[in-house]
């Protein structure tokens, strides 16, 4: 593929650590990745995404030892971005992320960077606490998720926090929780999804447990629940 002069889109999975380490070293593959699925990497405890400025759809699948996943701020700062202004990112078009089966994963604090998800869909991540972690030191002028449509969550037996401040959620239309039994506050309060939101899906049991900051953002949101 390296020797094809025009090749400009490229979308296939990736399984295991050597495979991706040819990826690393091909700038011509990564600069034409629009799908890209990695699976199986061996050994790999810190994934560093490489930037991929056409992607569209990632999904990283069972990954056992992969504990953390991140994008350079160094580098994204020399290039003139920074945590709470990303203009040019290259990342700029990713809008689906797919992460399942990486049960030793701790959080997707790098979403952060990742100004333009639609879709996150998060399966089967067993360590995980924190979808956003709270101790980034994240400007509250942030627009984090302003994009995104829908979340779901689906067994994450100890996520405790999807991020530890409300959030607009400016386009969010659907919130999907099951087995996420610790999970006892969301990041909604009466400013959050105002116009977009059609509904939340979880369990009863779950629904009936989540704390709330008063009563009227209970009320509000209630509307939407769906068991």
């Amino acid at each position: 593929m390296e020797s094809l002069v025009h090749i400009n889109e490229v979308s296939f999975p990736i399984e295991g650590a050597p495979s991706f380490q040819i990826l690393l070293n091909s700038q011509k593959l990564q600069n034409a990745m629009k799908w890209l699925t990695l699976g199986n990497l061996e050994c790999v405890a810190l994934l560093h995404l490489p930037r991929m400025k056409h992607l569209q759809t990632l999904e990283i699948r069972i990954c056992r030892e992969l504990e953390e996943i991140k994008v350079d701020p160094k580098q994204e700062r020399r290039r003139g971005f920074a945590v709470d202004y990303i203009p040019g990112s290259n990342f700029h078009t990713l809008c689906n992320i797919i992460i399942y089966q990486l049960p030793n994963l701790l959080n997707l604090t790098w979403l952060i960077y990742i100004p333009s998800v639609e879709v996150l869909k998060v399966t089967d991540c067993y360590s995980m606490k924190e979808v956003i972690q709270d101790e980034t030191g994240i400007s509250q002028n942030l627009s984090l998720f302003s994009r995104l449509r829908v979340l779901r969550l689906d067994y994450l037996p100890n996520l405790k926090s999807i991020c530890g401040r409300a959030l607009p959620f400016t386009s969010l239309t659907d919130l999907s929780v099951e087995r996420c039994p610790f999970l006892r506050k969301l990041p909604l309060d009466s400013n959050s999804a105002t116009y977009s939101l059609k509904t939340i899906k979880g369990s009863r049991w779950w629904w009936d447990r989540l704390q709330w900051e008063n009563e009227t953002i209970k009320d509000t949101f209630n509307h939407y629940f769906q068991d």
